[in-house]
């Protein structure tokens, strides 16, 4: 197994795989605590894995098409959540124009963002997922950025004038300042395990008004992330063993088209289907 990936970069890997990808896996307690019904759970769980399945083993026949869909729901599910968990929700939602170049400038600051800052070393990892037609997706990243400047600017002169808009605009400054001086991953890294995924979590618990059930919800989790961990390794030594594709190909596609095919059901449910039941 070849291996060009610099140590900084695996350890990024391992640690989106330990901290970032099994937060999903708590969606399957929630689908539980939320519907009740053990016929409807068994429902809601099968079509959440035949959706994560299917969106699988589609990437394998469309990789390109596969990977500009992710990007684009990453940039509504990142818009959502940056924008649900902010301090000032209230006040943002109820302004239109507010609202959407917040949702613009948080939801694109990874998925567009750092590909435009970094186009050739995140060229070389579409291709090693597969992708063939890099400038179809480069063309499509393009577009988005432009809709991206165009929020920033208008959300950093809102921010000016509007105090409470502040801590969200140092935020984004403070992603792009990491994003341009460090690697694609390691910047992912940060945004997806020590910023989503905290405001994730934190999301639930503040949804429980009783913390046990809370707590309850958080250990039946526990399976269902020691699940997501052996089947994304079983996936892994599939590729290298079976597959002989070199590791940097094997913990790429392992780790991010698992996490896309997750993804999808889970920004269903929790954007859709919990955002409705618990507010």
């Amino acid at each position: 197994m070849t291996n060009y990936l610099p140590i900084t970069d695996q350890v990024c890997l391992l640690l989106v795989f330990l901290v970032g990808l099994p937060h999903g896996a708590i969606d399957g307690p929630l689908i539980s605590n939320i519907v009740k019904s053990k016929i409807s759970t068994s429902y809601w769980l099968s079509s959440y894995l035949l959706i994560a399945i299917i969106f699988y083993f589609l990437w394998s026949n469309s990789p390109t098409f596969c990977l500009s869909f992710f990007l684009v729901i990453s940039v509504i599910h990142f818009g959502l959540g940056d924008i649900r968990n902010s301090p000032n929700f209230k006040k943002i939602v109820e302004n239109k124009i507010i609202s959407s170049v917040v949702f613009i400038a948080h939801g694109c600051i990874i998925p567009i963002v750092i590909p435009i800052l970094h186009q050739e070393q995140t060229s070389s990892f579409f291709n090693l997922l597969g992708v063939e037609d890099v400038f179809f997706l480069y063309t499509l990243i393009r577009f988005l950025f432009v809709f991206w400047l165009f929020s920033f600017c208008i959300y950093l002169l809102y921010s000016i004038k509007n105090r409470e808009l502040l801590p969200g605009m140092i935020e984004l400054i403070l992603l792009v300042i990491i994003i341009y001086f460090t690697t694609p991953l390691f910047s992912f890294t940060v945004y997806f395990c020590m910023i989503h995924t905290p405001r994730h979590i934190r999301d639930i618990y503040n949804s429980f008004q009783n913390k046990n059930v809370y707590k309850e919800v958080m250990i039946k989790a526990l399976p269902f992330v020691i699940i997501t961990w052996t089947l994304l390794g079983a996936l892994f030594l599939y590729s290298t063993r079976v597959l002989n594709l070199t590791y940097d190909e094997s913990l790429l596609q392992t780790i991010f088209i698992s996490l896309a095919s997750l993804t999808i059901p889970h920004m269903i449910f929790i954007d859709g289907f919990f955002e409705r039941h618990t507010n």
